[in-house]
């Protein structure tokens, strides 16, 4: 990670902490109750206006900004992004985008991960050795399952990647709907040339409490 990088991020530490104090002694002030997503959003939102690099990308509760040394800024823009960035940030697995540094709060404002290209359904048949539809069968097979349903009619060819893959995804409880392989926008390649989860916050618990 490049020097500049880091002088970056030591100081979006120090201006989120400030930020932060700014609206939360705004708050009390005002003899307001406190509203800590309210806070959180209205700091969040002072972060993210004193950025000045490339945006990218943005879902649903996260800005992602192109830094200099080729690695990616991913911003939360809600309480459901801190939350998404907490869970993400916990992730050590081949089949998640690399997290290198994280903002030191639980919740965690922003996280630096890799840059990944741009991923399609062909990636899915050189990584899990399959084709989509046989990988889609096969998350649709433990979504069954899940729910306490097996129908003997669905067949499922397996490979040792894939199995391996969703045992990750059962173990942490992932978002499945949103990894079948229509969805490839969740998916990038890596710096070593492997098809990852580029999303991987996203679990069935932060969908139901923050969506």
């Amino acid at each position: 990670m490049k020097k500049e990088t880091k002088q970056l991020l030591a100081r979006l530490n120090k201006d989120y902490k400030k930020f932060y104090r700014e609206e939360r002694d705004s708050f009390m002030s005002l003899n307001h109750v406190f509203d800590s997503y309210e806070v959180y959003y209205n700091a969040l939102e002072k972060l993210r206006n004193s950025i000045v690099l490339p945006r990218i990308g943005e879902g649903s509760s996260r800005q992602a900004y192109l830094l200099e040394d080729g690695l990616v800024l991913k911003v939360a823009t809600s309480e459901a992004g801190l939350e998404q960035n907490k869970v993400e940030a916990g992730i050590k697995s081949e089949f998640v985008c690399k997290v290198h540094r994280k903002e030191p709060h639980v919740r965690p404002a922003w996280l630096v991960v890799d840059y990944c290209t741009r991923a399609d359904r062909t990636n899915i048949k050189e990584r899990f050795k399959m084709s989509p539809k046989q990988f889609d069968q096969l998350l649709h097979k433990y979504l069954y399952k899940k729910h306490g349903v097996a129908p003997s009619t669905l067949k499922v060819h397996n490979t040792d990647i894939a199995k391996k893959f969703v045992n990750f995804i059962v173990k942490n409880d992932m978002a499945v709907g949103d990894l079948m392989s229509h969805r490839m926008a969740n998916y990038g390649i890596n710096p070593k040339g492997k098809l990852v989860i580029v999303d991987a916050g996203l679990t069935e618990k932060v969908w139901q409490n923050y969506y």
